[in-house]
């Protein structure tokens, strides 16, 4: 599951160019990984 959901993250933007739209196009995708999922946040400020 985990590894569809991180093809998508970085794969949307790519799709939708993310070199035109800058870098927040590649990291929304991953805060709102990282917010919907506090467990895997926790594991890396640890």
């Amino acid at each position: 599951m985990y590894t569809a959901l991180a093809a998508l993250t970085f794969g949307a933007p790519i799709v939708t160019g993310a070199i035109g739209f800058g870098l927040s196009s590649i990291f929304v995708p991953l805060a709102l990984l990282f917010l919907s999922n506090p467990r895997l946040l926790e594991e890396i400020l640890v």
